[in-house]
């Protein structure tokens, strides 16, 4: 009996989460012969090595990595890739789990027909399967598209074939390779069924905010220029590329700002060293990449930008009652990058309220993330919030929230990210 699927699970110091990633695979109701599990030790230093260690030992399908040294997630992945047997690969990331049922469910879907890929997303208006083109186009229209390599199930034999790897970034490194395998594949199953869950973490290097991730939107785009001055890609490629170059390029704009002067000159030459070939490249709203003074320019956006944000913050702060404790308002990208803001201003900050309640009790920079709940008569009188979202219908449906509270407008701070 051939294996059908390859499930790759690469960690770093994933104690905490790991045997519940691997426990929501071996208990599905799913004939163990058909799939196997890859796990990679990424150089963990904590008891997440022991703990894959013992459920390799102790289930034969799964199978154990060890890195010689911390190499990031990409290097993980393509090495569980190389190892993999199965006809579909599936991603799975240490802090996640496989809903009841996925492996069947996925598996009676694909077992009947030959198809390259896979795609779930539960905003879909139904399931179908698409050509490449016509998927690209459906997939462009959703809101919610993200580029998580964990929404896909891949052929295998199609990444052999065409030698489609992770590229070596340290962050992001779903982007470009979520673009190439949609491009590659002529037959693509879009489905609204959804098959794992995902849970955020903030230990992942994903949501740090600092010069490694600003130089990793650097190298995403890149890569991606790279594939759009390809001569054999259509117009409907070009344009997806675009918009994840637009998406990026605001993405290092943001990180941009959180970066001290030393990070802003090495940046700056990084700029200037990669992307001085592409002068015949003609992509719109890149001015901070394709000036002839990157210097000047990044340093003009630098300080104007920071000092937009700093103003508003300190206008709030001083001018109304010092005694009130901070709180930002949503934990997510825009959350996160205001709560950097703070950090490096030296303005006192209480953590975050957020909706989502996988995020409830868990840490961001030391900063406890609190449920709504917590805003009760007397926290109100006592804090100041401050709205980390740039989405005008996410901020009137908080804004409705809070008045609902009966929060203050006074200490509701709505925050302009002009990026």
């Amino acid at each position: 009996m051939s294996l059908f699927f390859s499930i790759l699970i690469p960690f770093y110091n994933s104690k905490a989460t790991l045997n519940k990633a691997v426990t929501s695979i071996l208990e599905q109701k799913f004939n163990k012969r058909l799939y196997e599990i890859i796990l990679v030790n990424d150089k963990s230093n904590d008891s997440s090595a022991k703990i894959s260690k013992n459920l390799s030992s102790t289930n034969k399908n799964v199978y154990l990595i060890n890195n010689k040294k911390n190499r990031g997630v990409s290097f993980s992945r393509n090495a569980a890739i190389k190892k993999a047997q199965g006809k579909y690969i599936v991603f799975l990331d240490s802090d996640d789990t496989l809903e009841v049922n996925a492996l069947k469910s996925i598996y009676s879907k694909l077992k009947k027909i030959n198809i390259d890929l896979l795609y779930s997303n539960k905003d879909l208006k139904k399931d179908e399967i698409l050509g490449s083109e016509k998927a690209l186009k459906v997939i462009s229209n959703l809101k919610s598209f993200r580029t998580y390599c964990w929404s896909f199930i891949i052929k295998r034999s199609m990444l052999l074939k065409h030698n489609i790897n992770f590229d070596k970034i340290r962050i992001f490194e779903d982007q470009n390779f979520v673009t190439k395998i949609i491009f590659i594949s002529k037959k693509i199953v879009c489905t609204k069924k959804c098959y794992h869950k995902h849970n955020e973490s903030f230990n992942s290097l994903s949501k740090k905010t600092n010069y490694l991730a600003a130089y990793s939107c650097l190298k995403v785009i890149y890569n991606f220029i790279k594939l759009y001055k390809k001569e054999r890609i259509s117009i409907n490629q070009k344009k997806f590329i675009c918009n994840r170059i637009e998406f990026m390029y605001k993405i290092f704009k943001i990180y941009l700002i959180t970066l001290n002067k030393n990070q802003i000159e090495k940046i700056s030459f990084k700029i200037k060293k990669t992307f001085s070939n592409f002068t015949d490249v003609k992509i719109k709203k890149l001015d901070l990449l394709f000036s002839k003074k990157i210097n000047l320019k990044i340093n003009y956006y630098f300080k104007k930008k920071k000092n937009n944000l700093k103003k508003q913050i300190l206008s709030s702060v001083n001018k109304k009652n010092l005694s009130l404790k901070n709180f930002i308002f949503c934990c997510g990208n825009y959350g996160r990058f205001l709560s950097r803001v703070f950090i490096n201003e030296k303005i006192p900050l209480g953590g975050f309220i957020d909706n989502n309640k996988n995020l409830w009790n868990k840490r961001y920079f030391k900063l406890k993330i609190y449920s709504p709940k917590i805003l009760n008569k007397e926290f109100i009188q006592s804090s100041r919030l401050f709205i980390g979202h740039d989405d005008p219908k996410i901020i009137n449906i908080i804004l409705r929230q809070l008045n609902k509270l009966k929060v203050l407008k006074k200490n509701i701070n709505k925050i302009n990210f002009v990026i």
